[in-house]
């Protein structure tokens, strides 16, 4: 990242609704009203797959839409302004790869379903905007048309004014597919999830190594990632750690914001969403140091 760029705290991202969780019946009663951006992001939109194990690009949401449904994100938007939803598309681990049947029928398919589900949300005789935007987060890419594919499924939908957010989350093990995708469309592309928490950081020092040289590539785009999920706890450096490294690059003007999966497993935490609201209180006050 360029030494001349001033990065200030604005956005804190939580993803919430997957099938394979805890439930959660509404969203969480968490926002920061200090915050500028609050962002939930619904975990998944996941596309149909032949018997070959080939993507159709056939989206449909796997949250259960009466728990979070246009109704209770109107009703979230009206108590919070700085609210967002954001709908994330693919999937955790090997069952969702993207792997598409042939290129431009799977752009096709990925465009008429994502608007489907999008349009889904509207409502006509509201000036609220439901589903601000999409997040890409594919763990496993077998194909090569990743960039092209997605890439013209972020264009159609922020040019046809369907959504205003994108974001992308890499990890490690597809990193340059997501960092060409990145250099290809970094004018549409609004935030990067990256997964800190898929691979192995034994320290604080190691964890913002692994910032500032990501941050080189994303700028002031890159968000610090953690998870509540106890199967990651293993990969990932202690809350506290997070919280103090985060502190740190906030100090030298690198960090914009923190994203946290996931919601389900942070109602279970003693006391519930304990670290999101931790992580929020520290954003805040350091946008007004």
């Amino acid at each position: 990242m360029s030494l001349n760029t001033v990065v200030k705290p604005t956005i804190f991202r939580e993803y919430i609704g997957p099938m394979s969780c805890p439930g959660l019946h509404d969203f969480p009663d968490i926002i920061n009203p200090e915050i500028s951006e609050f962002h939930f992001i619904l975990a998944f939109a996941t596309e149909e797959y032949g018997c070959d194990g080939r993507g159709t690009g056939k989206f449909t949401p796997t949250w259960n839409v009466q728990e979070f449904s246009t109704e209770k994100i109107k009703e979230l938007k009206r108590e919070h302004k700085n609210a967002k939803v954001v709908i994330s598309i693919g999937g955790r681990g090997i069952k969702f790869p993207f792997n598409p049947i042939q290129q431009q029928k799977w752009i096709d398919n990925a465009k008429a379903s994502l608007k489907a589900i999008i349009q889904d949300y509207k409502d006509p005789c509201s000036c609220i905007t439901v589903i601000d935007g999409i997040d890409i987060n594919y763990e496993h890419i077998k194909s090569d048309d990743f960039v092209q594919c997605i890439g013209e499924v972020i264009e159609y939908l922020k040019k046809d004014g369907l959504i205003n957010v994108v974001s992308i989350a890499p990890s490690a093990p597809v990193l340059s597919q997501y960092k060409t995708l990145y250099k290809e469309q970094k004018c549409h592309i609004n935030w990067v999830d990256y997964q800190f928490y898929d691979q192995c950081l034994s320290s604080k020092c190691e964890f913002e190594k692994l910032y500032r040289d990501l941050s080189d590539v994303f700028k002031d785009k890159l968000l610090a990632g953690y998870s509540t999920d106890p199967n990651d706890k293993d990969n990932q450096i202690s809350p506290e750690d997070f919280l103090k490294a985060c502190e740190d690059l906030i100090k030298c003007q690198f960090l914009p914001g923190i994203f946290v999966w996931n919601a389900n497993y942070s109602a279970d935490d003693h006391p519930p969403f304990y670290f999101e609201k931790l992580a929020q209180e520290l954003l805040t006050k350091c946008d007004k140091e």
